[in-house]
């Protein structure tokens, strides 16, 4: 599904996994929940042509994860209002799109949101 939809929005997608990736545990319903909410959002804010990129690897005591793109970006002003709760930007953009808030790190794009398991 993921892969359908950025075909047809002009999107390439990314996928760097290492080949010996540590096992954590955690939340899985959470887990389960967030990288496809994450790669949604990614979807809705980048135009093609654009990239997608997955990455995970490992760091000392857990594994990182990042889901990042070349989307429109968000202001710093308003970066802490996407790392709350339920947290959404309103705007002209993100008003034509419903679902969880976005995260990202630019006002030019470049999104990027990473966040470590710790074994």
């Amino acid at each position: 599904m993921v892969e359908e939809q950025a075909q047809r929005g002009g999107l390439e997608i990314k996928i760097e996994i290492a080949t010996d990736l540590a096992l954590v545990s955690g939340d899985e319903r959470r887990l389960r929940q967030i990288f496809p909410n994450l790669l949604s959002n990614s979807l809705k804010f980048t135009a093609g042509p654009g990239m997608i990129s997955v990455r995970a690897r490992n760091i000392i005591g857990g594994i990182c994860c990042e889901v990042s793109d070349t989307g429109i970006g968000i202001a710093k002003a308003d970066l802490p209002k996407v790392m709350e709760r339920f947290g959404q930007i309103e705007n002209k953009i993100s008003r034509k799109h419903q679902g969880a808030g976005r995260v990202g790190s630019s006002p030019r794009g470049s999104n990027t949101f990473w966040g470590v398991c710790r074994y």
